[in-house]
C-alpha cells in the first residue's frame, strides 16, 4: 500500500514537472548551440566530436533517444523537455531516502516539497528553453544525489560518479560537482575501498574526455595556448570576480526564484544541523561550481542552476522538520515559484523550422542551404532546418556541399526583390538562387556585405566528418 502511494506521488510530481516545462516547448531556441547536441546524436554512428569544444560526448550521447524517437524537431524538443522534468521525481526519491529515519509524515513531506520545488523552478525551465544554458547538467547532478543517498547499496556510488561524469560532459563547470562528490565521500568517511572505487570509475569514464582534450590541444599553437583559448573563450574580464559573484547570486536566488530563493539559501545552511549529508552535498557542490567558474573568470546565474537539485532537496528536508508549518511554508513557496515569470524564449521557432523543412520535401534533387541575418532577430537556423528535414525522414543524400540542384538562403530579415521565395513568414524567408556562386555574389554585393553562415553546422554531420 505504502509503495503504491509513493509511486502515485512520484507520478504526480513528474506530471506537474512535465506540464510546467511543456507549456514552453514551442518557445525553445533553435540555434547552433541548441541544435548541435541533437545533430551530433543523429550522426551517432560516426562517433562525432562534442558539439561544443568545452563539453564532452555525453552531451550528444544522452540526446540519442530523443532523436531516435523523434519524427520532427518538435518531437525532439518534447522528449528533451520530458527528460528535464525527471529532475523532480529524482529529487523526491532522494529526499525520501535521506529522511529514512524520520516518521512517515516527515518523509512524505520532505519528498513532496523537494519534488515540487524542482518541478516549479523557473530557472530550470529557462535552461530547457534556451537549450544550452547548462544543458542537462542539473538533471544528472540530481541523479548523482540519488546515488549518494543510496550509497550503502552496491549500485549507489557507481551511479553517483557516473552521473557526475555525464553532467561534466554537458557543462564543464559541472566538473565542480564531481570534485564536490568526491569530497563529500571523504567528509562522510566512507570506507577507503569505496572512495578508491569512486575515483577509479571517474578516471575510466574520463578517458574519452581526456582524449578529446588532447585533440583540442593540438591546434598548432601549443597545448597550453590551445586549451587556454577554449577555457577563457567566455570569460567576463570586464567585471571583477566579486562583481560576477554578486550578480550571479542575485539573479539566481532573487530573480530566478524570487522569495523562494532566500529559503533555498537558508535551507542549505540549516540542513547542516538536521541532515548533514544533504547540507554538505548542496553547499560543497555550490562552492565547487562557483570556484571553478571564477577560476576562468566566467560565472553566470545559470551556472548556479546546475546545483538546483541538491539545494531543493536540502530545503525540502529542512521544512519537513516543521511538519504542518513546513507544509504551509512549502505551499506558499511553491505558489511563489509558480508565479515567477519564465524568461521569454523564441516563440514559434521550433514549428517554424519544421514547416520550412516540410517545404523542402516538395523539392526534387539535392540541396544546399545557407543562412543570413539582416533583421533584428535571427529567426532561421540552416542546421535546424536540415535537422528537422532529416527527422521528418528526408534522405540525407539530398544535402550536399557541391553542385546542388537547389541553392537556398534562410534569410532573417526583409527579402530582396527578384529572387524566388520558397516559403516565408513574418521577418523571414527562404530564397532560391541559381547556384552557390550566385548566392555568394548577391551577399557580397550588399551594402554592407552580408556574411553567409550556418551551412558548415549541418554539413559536417551529414558528411560524417565531425569526429576528432
Amino acid at each position: 500500500m505504502r509503495s503504491g502511494l509513493l509511486v502515485a506521488g512520484l507520478l504526480a510530481v513528474l506530471l506537474l514537472s512535465a506540464w510546467f516545462r511543456l507549456r514552453t516547448v514551442g518557445d525553445a531556441a533553435v540555434g547552433s548551440d541548441s541544435i548541435g547536441q541533437f545533430f551530433a546524436a543523429w550522426a551517432w554512428s560516426s562517433w562525432p566530436a562534442p558539439p561544443n569544444p568545452e563539453s564532452g560526448r555525453w552531451l550528444w550521447v544522452t540526446a540519442v533517444p530523443d532523436v531516435l524517437l523523434a519524427s520532427s524537431l518538435q518531437d525532439a524538443f518534447v522528449y528533451r523537455f520530458v527528460q528535464g522534468a525527471l529532475i523532480a521525481p529524482v529529487g523526491a526519491v532522494t529526499a525520501w531516502q535521506l529522511a529514512k529515519s524520520r516518521p512517515v509524515f516527515e518523509r512524505v513531506l520532505a519528498a513532496g516539497l523537494s519534488g515540487v520545488f524542482l518541478a516549479l523552478d523557473p530557472g530550470l525551465v529557462d535552461t530547457l528553453v534556451s537549450s544550452f544554458r547548462g544543458y542537462g547538467a542539473p538533471e544528472w547532478i540530481a541523479l548523482a544525489g540519488l546515488g549518494f543517498a543510496f550509497r550503502e547499496r552496491l549500485w549507489g556510488i557507481p551511479l553517483a560518479v557516473t552521473a557526475l561524469m555525464v553532467a561534466s560532459g554537458h557543462h564543464p563547470f559541472a566538473t565542480g560537482a564531481l570534485v564536490a562528490g568526491l569530497l563529500l565521500l571523504a567528509l562522510l568517511r566512507v570506507p577507503r575501498k569505496t572512495l578508491l572505487m569512486a575515483v577509479g570509475i571517474a578516471f575510466v569514464l574520463a578517458i574519452p574526455r581526456l582524449q578529446h582534450i588532447f585533440w583540442l590541444g593540438n591546434c598548432g599553437d601549443g597545448i597550453r595556448v590551445c586549451l587556454e583559448t577554449i577555457a577563457l573563450g567566455s570569460s567576463q574580464l570586464e567585471d571583477s570576480r566579486w562583481a560576477l559573484l554578486q550578480k550571479a547570486v542575485h539573479d539566481r536566488f532573487l530573480v530566478d526564484l524570487g522569495p523562494a530563493g532566500v529559503m533555498f539559501g537558508l535551507g542549505c545552511l540549516l540542513a547542516l544541523f538536521n541532515n548533514r549529508e544533504a547540507g554538505l552535498w548542496a553547499l560543497v557542490a555550490l562552492f565547487c561550481v562557483i570556484a571553478l567558474a571564477l577560476i576562468v573568470h566566467s560565472l553566470r546565474p545559470y551556472h548556479l542552476r546546475e546545483v538546483a537539485a541538491p539545494m531543493g532537496v536540502a530545503t525540502g528536508l529542512v521544512l519537513s522538520r516543521l511538519r504542518w508549518l513546513g507544509l504551509l511554508l512549502g505551499v506558499v513557496l511553491s505558489f511563489g515559484l509558480l508565479r515567477q515569470p519564465v524568461p521569454p524564449g523564441s516563440p514559434g521557432a521550433v514549428s517554424r523550422h519544421d514547416s520550412v523543412a516540410k517545404a523542402l520535401g516538395d523539392l526534387d534533387g539535392t540541396l544546399w542551404i545557407e543562412g543570413a541575418w539582416t533583421g533584428d532577430a535571427y529567426l532561421l537556423e540552416p542546421s535546424g532546418v536540415v535537422l528537422a528535414a532529416l527527422l521528418q525522414g528526408q534522405d540525407p543524400a539530398r544535402f550536399v556541399g557541391e553542385d546542388p540542384a537547389h541553392t537556398l538562403l534562410a534569410l532573417s530579415g526583409a527579402p530582396p526583390q527578384g529572387y524566388p521565395v520558397l516559403v516565408s513568414g513574418e521577418g523571414w524567408s527562404v530564397l532560391s538562387f541559381e547556384s552557390q556562386a550566385a548566392l555568394q555574389a548577391w551577399a557580397e554585393a550588399q551594402t554592407p556585405a552580408i556574411p553567409l553562415a550556418g551551412a558548415m553546422d549541418w554539413l559536417m554531420y551529414v558528411a560524417g566528418g565531425s569526429g576528432d
